[in-house]
């Protein structure tokens, strides 16, 4: 088990390396018109995790045998629309999930592999034979995606600079265009550069512009057109020409637009914008789902305004704490907010080196979601981030869950003699 943990982890680590180096001309092309592009087979590759993240859940609560269900795997490839998708979006799924599966995995109790399995065709099986086949599935399709990978290399290499150029670096309006009038699912923009993080699309809203914030920091180009540009609560006009900036997680949208509107779009730098990055903050937010609830450490979905009230009205530590305290303390930390269909429901901050010490604080889960276990997974999620594995250290302080942190592997400090303290009594 411990080797097919360490094959995936290996396979997070290498494939979005290795994506970078096809270019996304070969990513789209389709061997044959009925035959998936590598970007599909990727996609195809998330769909499976998807399936196979519910079955290794579902398996082990599940009364033996577990059914396994089938799924329309070209359906999903299609209706999914990953060749329309930008390819760092659909590598961003397949990791985020993947990397869900790992955390399964590692937590998985060893008896819990003989758990007998009905396949599809009326076999039997165990979760364990499932595990193991979902890795030789993935490296089935990652070799169909990569075994001509040291050809591309080499027919990129012998390319000449100019025609380099021409292929990857320049696009003209009338080509963008005509991309995005071939498409046939009623999406108003394409991808038509990609290189590293960057990714330049053409959009062309009808009538409304309907999107929503976006998770990267981004620049509009004015191609044609004139209107209002709405950009963080503040509305100006903008006309062809004009360059538009736009950073992660801020609302936007364009207004009383003419019918000839036309906009090239440049997305770049981290998930969560280049002032995250700034802070020494994850590049690349981590994400977990359990069911309906979600934690994430994407700044710009934290409710400043709800986890100020909780901490000011109902926290015992933080009893009526200035709201620019608050918001403070959240520009210096690592910030976990724990969500129900996106509604905030709770909140955890580590104030850390990411190296030798962490100290938890601030944890809260809202009252009428307790008693299911979030706290306890919002806790063990946090001592799992990434950034946060080495630590010499973890501390926190409570009065009245000792048990829970217990259950984390916390314990009443050996020495507490040699714990000191400089107290500000009442400082609010």
């Amino acid at each position: 088990m411990q080797q097919l943990i360490l094959f995936l982890e290996q396979h997070l680590q290498t494939v979005p390396t290795q994506l970078q180096k096809i270019p996304s001309t070969v990513l789209e092309q389709k061997p044959q018109p009925h035959k998936w592009s590598k970007k599909e087979i990727l996609g195809h590759l998330v769909d499976s995790a998807q399936n196979n993240l519910r079955r290794f859940v579902e398996i082990q609560y599940s009364a033996e045998p577990y059914q396994i269900q089938g799924y329309a795997q070209d359906d999903c490839v299609r209706i999914n629309a990953y060749q329309q998708m930008p390819i760092q979006a659909v590598m961003q799924l397949w990791l985020n999930i993947n990397q869900q599966i790992v955390r399964i995995w590692k937590q998985m109790p060893p008896e819990k592999l003989p758990l007998k399995v009905w396949n599809t065709d009326g076999s039997e099986s165990t979760l364990q034979w499932w595990i193991s086949d979902y890795v030789r599935h993935l490296e089935h399709h990652l070799h169909q995606i990569f075994d001509d990978i040291e050809a591309i290399e080499e027919t990129s290499q012998n390319n000449t600079r100019e025609q380099f150029i021409q292929e990857n670096c320049r696009i003209d309006a009338a080509t963008a265009l005509g991309k995005l009038t071939n498409r046939t699912d009623g999406k108003r923009f394409v991808e038509t550069l990609q290189h590293g993080s960057m990714v330049v699309e053409i959009y062309q809203p009808d009538k409304m512009d309907l999107q929503t914030p976006h998770t990267r920091d981004e620049l509009y180009v004015v191609y044609r057109g004139r209107g209002i540009f709405f950009n963080d609560g503040v509305r100006h006009s903008f006309e062809a020409g004009d360059v538009l900036f736009v950073p992660a997680g801020v609302e936007h949208r364009f207004e009383d637009f003419s019918d000839d509107f036309v906009t090239w779009v440049v997305f770049y730098g981290p998930e969560g914008g280049e002032a995250k990055l700034k802070k020494g903050k994850s590049v690349n937010p981590f994400i977990a789902e359990k069911g309906r609830y979600q934690i994430s450490t994407n700044d710009s979905l934290l409710d400043i305004e709800y986890i100020f009230q909780y901490l000011h009205k109902e926290s015992y530590w933080a009893k009526n704490v200035p709201k620019a305290i608050v918001e403070k303390s959240l520009q210096n930390s690592l910030n976990f907010g724990l969500y129900h269909h996106e509604q905030q429901i709770g909140f955890a901050r580590v104030i850390t080196d990411c190296a030798t010490f962490a100290y938890l604080a601030d944890v809260f889960v809202e009252e009428g979601f307790r008693g299911q276990g979030l706290a306890l997974w919002l806790t063990q999620t946090i001592l799992d981030y990434p950034d946060l594995q080495g630590l010499r250290r973890w501390m926190l302080m409570t009065e009245t869950a000792q048990n829970l942190y217990k259950k984390a592997d916390f314990q009443i400090a050996a020495h507490p003699g040699r714990v000191m303290e400089k107290l500000t009594p009442n400082p609010y």
